[in-house]
């Protein structure tokens, strides 16, 4: 989980780099990201760690296709980026594959891989990164 504030650190600090650089129409502690919008739950998590600790700095997640999108801080991509996307922006290629897990909550097989302890998540569980949830939902199970 510190990597992942870490990380939020280092956008925000590129992000008022950027605002400050380039005249977009955003204040200079305004950090606007978009992108991928199956990260935006992950990233709205981040957001609201990063905001515990630095209340002063606004960061947003907005649509692609809005004007705000046109002049965001940060593109998030699920796809490699091809020469025009990349054309007078910085990129930098954090993951490149994400293996997402499926299940079919019908399936017979689904009682017996609880006996080598799957558990049951929601996506609140998946996103959080505190061990009550898993408990709990280990709790739930028995």
């Amino acid at each position: 989980m510190k990597k992942f504030k870490h990380f939020i650190a280092i956008l925000a600090l590129a992000g008022l780099w950027q605002t400050t650089a380039a005249q977009t129409p955003f204040s200079e502690n305004q950090i606007v990201i978009t992108g991928t919008r199956f990260t935006y739950p992950l990233v709205e998590k981040w957001i609201w760690e990063f905001k515990q600790e630095h209340p002063e700095i606004a960061i947003k997640i907005v649509s692609k296709g809005t004007k705000a999108a046109d002049s965001a801080n940060f593109f998030i991509n699920a796809h490699t980026l091809s020469v025009d996307e990349k054309k007078n922006r910085e990129s930098v290629a954090i993951a490149r594959y994400a293996l997402l897990p499926v299940a079919n909550s019908k399936h017979k097989g689904q009682s017996y891989s609880h006996q080598f302890g799957f558990a049951v998540l929601n996506e609140k569980d998946l996103i959080s990164n505190s061990d009550t949830n898993h408990q709990k939902s280990i709790a739930k199970q028995e």
